[in-house]
Formats: structure tokens, C-alpha cells, sequence
């Protein structure tokens, strides 16, 4: 990597809206909307994934483009080349790593990584250089990826918290989604899976500002669409963007024009203008146990962030 590259990460939960604050963000000037990064080995090179504006990602122009820039083609990565890469992205999600970013320590991400760390030095580099962009949004979560990207030399990191409420998350991995990219159906999760993986995600990104060298900012889900132009102004402010390309007009409406994400929600498919609202079909559709049972189980997280305990329906707030 010869050039410094500004990395936008969106940390935290999934189903707790990267793709959409990504997608948005995309639409700025000067911004690439990548989508869920960490996934280019396998969903891309290997799985050859659909791209969110319609060709596979082997076909893509701009991927092939980006795979000559930094590795000569995408022919040059070998199939075993690009499952070793995919193996070593999927241990910074499974491996012991993350619970000890959990419990506060930031993981040793240099030992046994270099050709991995090297691999996503010269794809994040040629990123840049093939999008001209001067900010890269990485919708990747995982907060060990995360520290994984603040490691490599040239690259200025920058840690967007983005929170929903656990209740909400819950419910959306318990429902049954299409998937377009691949066929068949999203994978589906149950209350003690949701609960810890919520725990988990949000206590690593946390993890992620407190050592002071990586700016962090906290964004709560509900805060976003409730509010989109004003919170959005403020997190341009805080990347130091001047707004242009602001994609918001003065009714809360906005465009999406398509990007060429390979991963990530099925959201990242929508395009043509677009409304924001909660999506809180929660607290009437989720049964009162489960309800109780997440709070429980969610219950330090939950005051932290501001959410209070649900009214149960057909009670009085």
C-alpha cells in the first residue's frame, strides 16, 4: 500500500442497519460504498456472488479492474490462494479472538496473519486508487476484522459503532428472508444466539475507541431513521466530509443509486428513491416471553444504549 487510505468501518451487530447507513453513505462524493469487505474471498472470487447494480463478481468491471491494480487479474489468485485468504477472514469471527476484544483486550492480530494482512493491504490500496475515492465504507462488523484493517500500515481507520435495539435484531434473525444473491434463504437465529451475539459485537466495538488511537463514534439505529439528514450531518462532521453529493432532500426522501456490493443485507439491492422508518414490528409481533428473556439476557447493554424495557401491548406507556 503506497498511499494512505481512509477506512469508514461500521461495527457492531448484524441486522442492526450497516447496509443501508452504508449504502447511503456511498451515494456522497468522495465515498465507495463496499459493502461487507471481509467477505471478497469467498463470496466473491470463490462463490462468484452477485453484485448489488447485477453482474457476478468475476464479471464485474470494477472488481476485475481493482484485482488487476493490486494483484495482476483475478485469475493471478488461485482457487487454494483465495480459500486460505477466506479461511483466515472467517477465524477473526470464530476464533478466540473475539471474546477476549469482548472482555477488553485488543487481540494480537500480527501473529500468523502476514499474508493475510498483506493481501488486504494491496485490496484496500487498489480500492482506493480504482474508485478514486477518498473515504472507503466497510460494512464488515466484526470488531476483530476491524482491528485486523487498523493494523496495516497506511491505513487510517475509523470506528462507526452502529447499535439497534437487541429486541429488533432478534426478531429480524428469527424471520424468513430470501436470499438473491445465492437462492434459498437467509440463515435463521434464536433468542440466546441473538442475545450473545449482540453482547459480543457491541462490547468489541466498544473495545475498538478505548485505547484512544482509533476515533470511534457511537450511532444508535433508531436515532438514524427517526432523524436521517440531521444525524447523518453530524457523523459528516465528524469525518471532516463537506456533504457533497448529501443524498437527502428537505421531505426525508433519498436516492440510491446502485453500487457493487457482493455482500452484505438484501437491502443493498434497493435502489430509486427511497423513505426511512423504524421498522419496529417487534413489539407487537414478538411473543412476551422471548421479550422478557432478551431483556434479561441484554439487560446492562440495553441501559447503556438507552433502550427501555418494552410496554407490553395493550398497556398504557
Amino acid at each position: 500500500m503506497n498511499a494512505s487510505v481512509e477506512v469508514l468501518y461500521i461495527a457492531g451487530c448484524g441486522r442492526s442497519g450497516s447496509t443501508l447507513l452504508d449504502n447511503i453513505l456511498g451515494q456522497l462524493e468522495g465515498c465507495f460504498s463496499g459493502g461487507e469487505l471481509w467477505h471478497i474471498w469467498r463470496r466473491g472470487l470463490i462463490e462468484n456472488r452477485r453484485c448489488s447494480d447485477g453482474p457476478a463478481f468475476r464479471e464485474h468491471p470494477f472488481w476485475r479492474e481493482v484485482f488487476a491494480h493490486g494483484f495482476g487479474g483475478m485469475e493471478a489468485v488461485s482457487a487454494e490462494e483465495s480459500d486460505a485468504l477466506a479461511r483466515w477472514a472467517r477465524s477473526l469471527l470464530v476464533s478466540q479472538r473475539y471474546p477476549q476484544l469482548a472482555l477488553g483486550r485488543m487481540p494480537d492480530v500480527h501473529t500468523g496473519l502476514s499474508a493475510y494482512r498483506a493481501a488486504l493491504a494491496r485490496l484496500y490500496g487498489a480500492i482506493a486508487a480504482v474508485s478514486g475515492a477518498r473515504l472507503l465504507v466497510d460494512s464488515s462488523k466484526s470488531p476483530v476484522y476491524a482491528a485486523c484493517l487498523g493494523s496495516l500500515p497506511g491505513v487510517r481507520l475509523r470506528v462507526l459503532q452502529l447499535v439497534r435495539d437487541p429486541r429488533a435484531v432478534a426478531h429480524s434473525w428469527a424471520r424468513h428472508r430470501e436470499q438473491p444473491d445465492k437462492g434459498g434463504m437467509m440463515d435463521r437465529h434464536g433468542t440466546l444466539w441473538s442475545a450473545l451475539q449482540w453482547r459480543l459485537a457491541n462490547a468489541g466495538a466498544r473495545t475498538l475507541g478505548r485505547s484512544g488511537d482509533i476515533p470511534h463514534l457511537t450511532l444508535r439505529y433508531e436515532d438514524f431513521v427517526r432523524a436521517p439528514r440531521a444525524e447523518l450531518r453530524a457523523l459528516l462532521d465528524w469525518l471532516g466530509h463537506d456533504g457533497a453529493g448529501f443524498p437527502f432532500s428537505g421531505d426525508e426522501r433519498f436516492l440510491l443509486r446502485p453500487g457493487c456490493a457482493f455482500a452484505g443485507n438484501p437491502g443493498r439491492f434497493r435502489t430509486g428513491l427511497q423513505t426511512l422508518s423504524p421498522d419496529e414490528e417487534w413489539r407487537s409481533a414478538m411473543p412476551a416471553g422471548r421479550r422478557l428473556l432478551l431483556e434479561a439476557l441484554t439487560a446492562p447493554e440495553l441501559r447503556r444504549y438507552g433502550y427501555a424495557a418494552a410496554v407490553p401491548a395493550g398497556k398504557p406507556a
